[in-house]
């Protein structure tokens, strides 16, 4: 560097380079990795609050988030073209209906026509992956009986 800059170097651990936010660190052992995906999400710090605290609710009630589940219940403009569903429909839909469809890869879906809402479960762990508001069923999702 030249000697008239204000340059200087920063030790970095290998862990920590290409986080996405740097600032946080290793989880701690109790917590979710669901919560510290959220944290390094590039929200707003308000935005990640909510977040967490959504996770944190729907997790008191046995149903585990992914962090994708939690950014989409949280965003209201891919609701709007919709009529509104509360985080209580949401959950009492988790939690009363099984799975009605199944995608081709695997995973399980609970789809509401009336509420236009559609919970699409891991294959694997039987968690929330996403939420999507649509108003028909997929196409090549197939009925379950």
């Amino acid at each position: 560097a030249h000697p008239n800059t204000f340059s200087y170097i920063e030790v970095v651990f290998e862990d920590e380079v290409g986080s996405p936010n740097p600032s946080v660190k290793d989880a701690p052992g109790d917590l979710p990795e669901t919560v510290l995906k959220i944290r390094q999400k590039r929200w707003a710090p308000e935005f990640i609050t909510k977040a967490e605290n959504l996770y944190n609710e729907f997790r008191a009630h046995g149903i585990e988030l992914s962090d994708h589940a939690v950014g989409r219940l949280l965003d209201p403009e891919r609701n709007s073209r919709f009529s509104k569903v509360s985080k209580d429909d949401i959950k009492d839909l988790i939690l009363n209906r099984k799975p009605n469809f199944v995608q081709p890869d695997g995973r399980l879906v609970i789809f509401d026509a009336e509420q236009h809402v559609a919970v699409i479960k891991s294959d694997t762990d039987n968690a929330v992956v996403t939420i999507v508001r649509r108003k028909y069923a997929g196409k090549t999702w197939n009925e379950l009986k």
